[in-house]
């Protein structure tokens, strides 16, 4: 139970308001706004200067299905760029 809180409810880079994260709001496109989904912060597959910028806040779903496949092909179209 505290790990679900540590992880889901207090990471430094999510930056929903607090009622947002007890009450598990997720607004990605497939749940459409919909409560009690708890998304979780996830790191992604970027470098960006800014760390927070690394983070995004979604259901595992919509990261495995759209986020992950988006930055496999990115580095995928940066590596083969470098060769």
């Amino acid at each position: 139970m505290i790990k679900f809180i540590k992880e889901k409810l207090f990471h430094p880079y999510d930056r929903r308001p607090l009622y947002k994260r007890l009450l598990g709001y997720c607004d990605c496109p497939y749940h459409k706004r919909k409560w009690f989904i708890y998304p979780t912060t996830i790191h992604m597959n970027s470098s960006y200067a800014n760390e927070a910028s690394n983070w995004i806040t979604v259901c595992e779903d919509f990261y495995e299905d759209e986020i992950a496949p988006y930055w496999r092909e990115m580095w995928e179209d940066y590596y083969s760029s470098r060769f």
